[in-house]
């Protein structure tokens, strides 16, 4: 197994027999604002890249844009780009800063979204 890093984010690549497979890391983060005191949910295939256009305030007019000390709260490692959707979207819809802070804390919520929208 081979791994490498494509512009468009980390590749794992498996040679089975004469068939090559690719799989691209799909990933949720939460960036936290100390100064808004609030938290930013996404999912992206290069989060390297992304915290950089967060940090450089590329997305103009968002709401990441408004605020400049963005860091990196809580990331989770999907299967898919269906699966990290659902598990944003579930995150969003729970609308409590509490629930974000005890995905870093408890590890069983993490789990748990992984297994209920695999």
């Amino acid at each position: 197994m081979s791994q490498k890093l494509c512009g468009r984010g980390s590749i794992t690549k498996i040679e089975a027999d004469v068939k090559t497979f690719y799989f691209v890391k799909i990933e949720i983060y939460i960036l936290h604002s100390v100064s808004a005191n609030c938290y930013y949910i996404g999912y992206t295939k290069d989060l390297t890249n992304r915290l950089t256009l967060h940090e450089e305030g590329v997305f103009e007019n968002s709401f990441t844009s408004n605020y400049k000390d963005w860091k990196l709260f809580y990331r989770l490692e999907c299967e898919s780009i269906a699966q990290a959707r659902s598990i944003e979207k579930h995150i969003k819809q729970m609308k409590s800063k509490k629930y974000v802070e005890n995905l870093l804390i408890c590890e069983d919520i993490s789990i748990g979204l992984l297994e209920k929208y695999g």
